[in-house]
Order: structure tokens, then sequence, then C-alpha cells
């Protein structure tokens, strides 16, 4: 985010892939840079990974967001042919928290064993 924020290189190197991610058509989502749409995203699957009458939508939250990852890894991939080693790492994460949502299953309900001794 802070990339997109001014004209120098916070945290990214002129010589890296980050320029041009971040200047391409890639970039932005319906007008909005898109670390900010990723801010967002991992701010809801935090909220509704502790609340718990929303927990039921981490799921599908967490594979959309890694649908949308492996995406974004093509495009710099195979569109752009460069990488910005902050967009993979955001991406490796929205992979990853898509990938552990989907193999976590709910824990069966506790079975009550009578009085402790």
């Amino acid at each position: 985010w802070a990339e997109y924020l001014g004209p120098k290189h916070a945290l990214c190197g002129a010589d890296g892939g980050c320029d041009a991610v971040r200047l391409s058509r890639y970039s932005s989502f319906a007008g909005v840079p898109l670390p900010i749409v990723g801010f967002a995203y991992f701010a809801l699957a935090l909220l509704v990974s502790v609340v718990p009458g929303w927990r039921w939508t981490l799921r599908p939250l967490a594979a959309s967001g890694g649908a949308v990852a492996l995406v974004l890894l093509a495009i710099q991939a195979f569109v752009l042919e460069t990488f910005c080693r902050l967009c993979v790492m955001v991406d490796l994460s929205a992979l990853a928290l898509g990938l552990l949502a989907l193999g976590n299953r709910p824990a069966p309900p506790a079975r009550w064993a009578g009085p402790l001794p």
C-alpha cells in the first residue's frame, strides 16, 4: 500500500518488477488500488474468523481470495512477465489462507461423558 501512496519507493526498489506491476492496468479494481482491496480482504477474513456467527463465511471468503491470488500471480508471470516481491508475498499468503480454510474441518461437537471424578 505504501508503494501506491507516492512516487518514492517505500519498500520495493526501482530495479524490481514492483514499478511494472504498480503501473500496469492490473494494479487496481474499479479504480481502487489492489493493496487496499487486499487489506480489506485480510481484515474481513480476520473479522469473520473471530466472530462466531460469521465463521461459516470464512471458507468461501478464503477460497475466493485464494482464487484471486492465483489469477494475480498468473498475470505477473504470463502477462507482465515480472514479479513484485511484495505482491507475490501477499498473494502467497492469500493462497495459503484459502488452502488452510478449505482443508480445515470443523471439530465434532464435544460429548459429555459424565461428571469428573
